[in-house]
């Protein structure tokens, strides 16, 4: 029967041997797909699978079959600010378990009063319980070598204000803490994050196989506002805000309280935007679009906001 007439259905397959003139048949073996269970032919001895969509599905059940053997670890990723305290606090009371490994990222633009409350109040109260609070060193420039500002400044281009997209969390924090994590040979973790209840749209599913975000303040159902009770009513100074020094995300209270209470902060803030001044024009770190030493701040003096802040 000639080649072309031959139909899918043929049980065996003919080909023709190179330099000889008649045709030969291949041998076809029955077999169950390994994935749906379905019954295929092939001439290939080895073949698993009936199709390359099944053999896909099939290699990736393999994949976290191997991933489930990895021993899980508890890693806190600590920011320093209201909601990582509440979870340092609940460690300390033993309503959360003590992870294996606890970090925060330092990225060189970290608060002075940021970086004075973890070192005086939160890794000396964390010690008593065993567990340690590793400082790492993250960071770098806030303008790279494409001339992009990696912090969501504000651009006034003819009078049209806009916003720079965000990209120096990743950079400066997310990098660093990844990298950090495998140097200390870990292969699968559960990475806690200080999201509380209020904020839990801003979930994320992490991008590695390997890391797991959990939230446990989500979890919990507590929000900010539980987190400043539960700082309060265990004996704990209020936790500062956290965030940059020169953070254009920052409100009018902020950069008040900044220029009025801690200077050097206030000048580096300064000087950092004169600096990107220097390659981009026109960029602020205030959402008015004025220089910060030119900017009339509007103070809003409500109990909620002097507790929350």
């Amino acid at each position: 029967m000639p080649l072309c007439v031959m139909g899918r259905e043929t049980r065996l397959i003919a080909v023709q041997k190179i330099g000889v003139g008649k045709l030969t048949m291949r041998k076809q073996f029955k077999k169950i797909c390994l994935n749906c269970n379905e019954p295929f032919t092939t001439i290939r001895k080895n073949q698993k699978c009936c199709s390359i969509a099944c053999d896909r599905e099939l290699r990736k059940e393999q994949q976290r079959q191997e991933i489930s053997k990895i021993p899980i670890i508890q890693t806190w990723a600590c920011g320093g600010g209201v909601q990582s305290t509440a979870i340092a606090v609940l460690i300390t009371l033993g309503e959360l378990p003590k992870p294996d490994y606890a970090y925060m990222v330092d990225c060189g633009y970290e608060k002075t009063k940021t970086m004075n409350y973890v070192n005086e109040i939160t890794i000396p109260k964390l010690q008593k319980v065993g567990v340690t609070l590793n400082i790492i060193k993250g960071g770098g420039p806030i303008i790279d070598t494409n001339q992009y500002i990696l912090i969501p400044a504000y651009g006034n281009e003819n009078g049209n204000i806009r916003k720079y997209p965000t990209f120096c969390n990743d950079n400066w924090k997310v990098v660093p803490s990844k990298r950090w994590l495998r140097e200390q040979g870990i292969e699968r973790c559960d990475n806690w994050i200080g999201m509380s209840w209020d904020e839990e749209h801003r979930k994320r599913i992490s991008p590695l196989w390997w890391i797991q975000n959990k939230y446990p303040l989500c979890d919990m159902k507590l929000t900010r506002w539980d987190c400043t009770k539960i700082i309060r009513d265990n004996g704990w100074p209020m936790a500062p805000r956290s965030s940059c020094l020169m953070c254009p995300l920052q409100d009018d209270n902020a950069w008040f309280d900044m220029k009025r209470n801690w200077k050097e902060d206030w000048e580096r803030a300064i000087s950092i935007e004169r600096e990107i001044q220097k390659v981009k024009p026109n960029t602020y770190l205030h959402r008015s679009c004025k220089p910060l030493d030119e900017v009339d701040f509007k103070i809003m003096r409500t109990i909620q906001r002097e507790i929350l802040f």
